[in-house]
């Protein structure tokens, strides 16, 4: 038999959002990714819904990747320097964050260089996160075939509930 939420019987159900399991919300840590696009807040805006009915803290996720040299087309191209993605990923974080205690929330924000995929995992990992909330964008035709989308490696390698928020 399926276990649903805090080893509680999948066949009592889960509890409406907010109420407790035995003296415990729902969800306690709440991780969500945002790269500071339109889509991206849909899905920030739908985990701090969640956090402020089940008083939840909001973990914000930034992740960039630094280009090598060697990914470089054309002589004149540069590559950003990093210290300017993780100044921009830090940017996003903040924003981010202040949307969410300006609902009232806990928000702490992390930015990783590398695979997006790879950031929410790790990072709801070593958070002991109930839940990721990411968008789908990235989940529709055939370049989730090629590259993989991040809510679709989210979904193979999550610790936790996953929500994919229709984005698009």
């Amino acid at each position: 038999m399926g276990r649903a939420l805090y080893n509680r019987p999948a066949s009592e159900g889960v509890p409406p959002l907010g109420e407790s399991v035995e003296g415990e919300l729902v969800y306690k840590k709440i991780v969500v990714g945002t790269d500071g696009s339109p889509t991206a807040g849909v899905a920030l805006d739908h985990a701090i819904g969640l956090a402020k009915v089940t008083g939840a803290t909001v973990h914000i996720v930034n992740a960039y990747k630094a280009m090598t040299t060697m990914a470089a087309i054309g002589p004149d191209f540069s590559a950003p320097d990093r210290g300017v993605l993780e100044d921009d990923a830090r940017r996003v974080c903040d924003e981010a964050a202040e949307a969410a205690r300006a609902a009232g929330l806990d928000a702490v924000t992390h930015i990783a260089e590398g695979d997006p995929a790879d950031a929410l995992v790790k990072i709801a990992e070593h958070e002991n996160a109930d839940l990721i909330v990411v968008g789908n964008r990235g989940m529709m035709g055939a370049r989730r075939f090629i590259t993989g989308s991040v809510p679709n490696r989210v979904a193979h390698h999550c610790p936790c509930h996953l929500l994919v928020v229709h984005t698009t």
